[in-house]
């Protein structure tokens, strides 16, 4: 499941390689949620009420938008000794919990160098200060900087959309989809900018265009979407495959 999502955010949207990890564990996490969802609104209420219910009887309670054989999977395991010993562990697990973290998405000790570099003195803050550090309304402060302005990250990309205009047979120069984004790191020629043709299995999407290498600049360049064994421009242009390269670092060869 995860896997399958996966393959369908790269043909949506753009990213540094880099996010990769931090994505699959996003989508992890929210896939957990989502089943403790269904727990919650499907089996929780009919085990709630009957302990013994069989599974034929809640595999009938399958949500439309949920696979059959998905669904099945996820009763067997709430059903099953394992899954009901995790939920048990859970829930003492739960109960053991007196102080909730409440400051927001940024971790405690974020907020403690931040304090410590607020300090005069560059003191370390107590951890008591540290949960306190909360202003009159409740909210969270934000890392400053000296001017009292949010401090920008160096590498935060403008969210202008980037549209094509360079058409299937156009000679072209690949720049590195690594930031800065100022290396040129092939030569090559569009083979089509169609969102519905597939590269290795895989839709291009709007951000992508399907490209054959004419000529590596770079070769240790590693591809944004891998092509079969092939991670790099170089490996790519040996083995003659045709690659999905973001519009974006696309610029028409000057002739």
């Amino acid at each position: 499941m995860i896997g399958m999502v996966s393959r369908r955010i790269v043909t949506k949207f753009v990213y540094p390689r880099s996010c990769e990890k931090w994505i699959l564990k996003s989508i992890g996490r929210d896939w957990r949620k989502y089943k403790s969802s269904l727990k919650d609104a499907f089996f929780k209420p009919v085990i709630g009420k009957n302990a013994n219910t069989k599974r034929k009887a809640l595999y009938k309670l399958c949500p439309e938008d949920v696979d059959i054989d998905q669904w099945r999977g996820l009763v067997k395991f709430w059903k099953s000794k394992k899954g009901r010993a995790l939920t048990e562990k859970n829930i003492i697990s739960r109960s053991l919990v007196k102080n909730s973290h409440n400051a927001g998405t940024k971790s405690f000790a974020c907020w403690s160098e931040d304090m410590r570099q607020a300090d005069p003195e560059k003191k370390q803050p107590h951890r008591s200060q540290v949960r306190k550090m909360r202003d009159p309304t409740g909210e969270s402060f934000s890392r400053q900087n000296q001017h009292g302005t949010r401090t920008e990250h160096p590498h935060a990309r403008s969210r202008k959309r980037h549209t094509s205009t360079i058409k299937a047979g156009s000679k072209v120069v690949l720049k590195t989809s690594t930031y800065p984004n100022k290396r040129n790191v092939a030569y090559g020629t569009i083979c089509s900018t169609d969102p519905r043709t597939k590269a290795c299995g895989i839709e291009l999407g709007a951000k992508f265009a399907l490209v054959r290498i004419d000529q590596p600049l770079l070769d240790n360049e590693e591809l944004v979407r891998e092509v079969s064994d092939c991670k790099t421009i170089g490996e790519t242009f040996s083995s003659g495959y045709l690659i999905a390269w973001l519009s974006a670092f696309i610029r028409e060869k000057d002739n």
